[in-house]
Formats: C-alpha cells, sequence, structure tokens
C-alpha cells in the first residue's frame, strides 16, 4: 500500500517529548498504516506567533509550506496541537 500520509509531528513533540512520537510510530505500525516521516523537521512558528513574533513567525510559515509542497500528493497530519493550529488559522492571517 502506498504511503498516504504525512507525519509532521514538528518541535516540539520530535525534540521535547520524543516518547509520545514513539508512541505514535508504534500504534500505526501495529494498525498497519502507511506514512512517511520528513528528515529533518523544524518549528512550524506557533510560539513566534503566539509571541507576536510575526515576521519570524511568517518565515517560518513559508519554509514549512515549502517543505510540504514538496509532498503535495499526501495528507499531512500532526498529533501537536500546536501545530494544528499554526497550520489551519495561523497561517492563513500570515500568509496570502
Amino acid at each position: 500500500m502506498p504511503e498516504e500520509l504525512l507525519l509532521y509531528f514538528g518541535c516540539m513533540i520530535r525534540y521535547r517529548l520524543p516518547q509520545v512520537k514513539d508512541a505514535i510510530l508504534k500504534i500505526l505500525d501495529k494498525a498497519g498504516v502507511n506514512y512517511k516521516l520528513l528528515k529533518e523537521e523544524f518549528c512550524c512558528g506557533d510560539l513566534l506567533f503566539r509571541s507576536g513574533q510575526l515576521r519570524e513567525a511568517k518565515s517560518a510559515a513559508e519554509r514549512l509550506i515549502k517543505l510540504f509542497e514538496e509532498h503535495a500528493n499526501l495528507t499531512i497530519v500532526t498529533p501537536c496541537a500546536g501545530c494544528y493550529h499554526a497550520l489551519t488559522v495561523d497561517y492563513s492571517e500570515i500568509l496570502e
């Protein structure tokens, strides 16, 4: 079965809560879900947006969107609440 999901953990889960990342991967593997992981992940800009650093948040958003465009055929899934909010709400405010 081809990969259909692109898992984006973001900086919080990947680097500060690796046990959550490991648990999610274990569940998906056990369920037989096909997914792809990014070789490198970086911050989505959520904390930058929240702290009023809009120029830096926009830069982070543009960088991440460019990376996601390389995987346009996959559905992006994030287990991080901050990343989810950034991707679904904040990006529409700071990107054209």
